[in-house]
């Protein structure tokens, strides 16, 4: 049984092999598995817990490469459906040597949005300790914003930790009123809410994060709110108006951005599954963040579990 289960859209991401060329200039691509909360199921894995991942995939060679990188990675896919006449979402992304990459997404109509009620209730919860969501999944479509309320329910009702990130991503919604009124009422259904510091002041409209904290917090469930704030660090309150801080750790190169922010929410997750202080959470998601972008593929930087606490015995990352 899963202590660990999380919902969303794998994607495949075909990444350049050519530095600080365009996509559309670019003609050598290396293949990674790739999805916000898929780098979640893998980088929990990593830390040895039993990590499920719940998707809809389609009977192609995109879908069995998902399910084959996932398997290799430990993660239990008895609830990555596949589904006859549909497709798996894939994107191209650039390689650059300073900033965030140019990337181009594929995934309009793709699999993951036939993802059904039948395919949710036969889902076995039994043992779940923590179930993360994000914000990315009810943006795709109605039936995968149901699937994630319907999976929240639940795990409230086996007593599990429900954990949510908003990541945001604009291009995906209709517009941005709708964006904000979804990704805030999702919020207040979750134990433990971690958006960027930018994110929190866009869904919230304050800017000071105590204000953020605080708008959260009085959420039905909301115990902790831990914003991201990139290389400067995180901070985190919680519901005994306790505030933690800790500063990001430098990296002495910068390879791929994309996947810190879930290998961050991958250490704040496992720290919670190991019963660790907030402190100590907080300090193993800056690490672990730390890794993500000292390497290429969206979760290949991720540690297992020995690798870290060796890693953060040593310092620096």
């Amino acid at each position: 049984m899963p202590e660990f289960l999380t919902f969303g859209e794998p994607l495949a991401v075909y990444s350049s092999e050519e530095m600080d060329k365009p996509l559309e200039e670019v003609t050598k691509f290396r293949r990674f598995s790739a999805g916000a909360e898929l780098n979640v199921a893998i980088g929990v894995a990593r830390m040895g817990f039993n990590s499920s991942y719940v998707s809809s995939i389609g009977k192609d060679f995109t879908g069995n490469f998902i399910k084959h990188e996932l398997a290799t990675n430990h993660v239990d896919t008895s609830y990555l459906f596949q589904k006859e006449h549909s497709y798996t979402g894939f994107y191209f992304k650039t390689r650059v040597s300073h900033g965030d990459p140019q990337i181009a997404y594929f995934r309009a109509g793709s699999s993951v949005n036939q993802i059904t009620e039948s395919d949710i209730d036969s889902i076995d919860l039994t043992g779940l300790k923590v179930l993360h969501i994000t914000g990315i999944s009810l943006a795709l479509s109605e039936n995968a914003y149901r699937a994630a309320l319907s999976l929240i329910s639940k795990a409230h009702h086996m007593g599990a930790i429900v954990t949510f990130d908003p990541n945001i991503r604009k291009q995906l919604w209709q517009s941005e009123k709708t964006m904000i009124a979804t990704i805030n009422e999702v919020a207040s259904l979750a134990d433990v809410v971690f958006p960027g510091l930018k994110e929190g002041q866009k869904l919230t409209g304050y800017s000071n994060p105590q204000s953020i904290a605080n708008y959260y917090l009085a959420g039905s469930y909301t115990k902790l709110v831990i914003l991201k704030n990139g290389t400067i660090g995180a901070v985190a309150f919680d519901d005994k108006q306790r505030t933690v801080s800790v500063p990001a750790l430098q990296v002495d190169k910068v390879v791929d951005t994309v996947g810190a922010g879930d290998g961050f929410a991958t250490g704040i997750i496992s720290g919670l599954l190991d019963h660790l202080s907030l402190e100590d959470c907080l300090r193993r998601a800056t690490t672990i963040g730390a890794l993500a972008v000292q390497s290429e593929g969206d979760n290949t930087g991720y540690p297992d579990r020995n690798n870290l606490l060796s890693l953060m015995e040593k310092k620096p990352v």
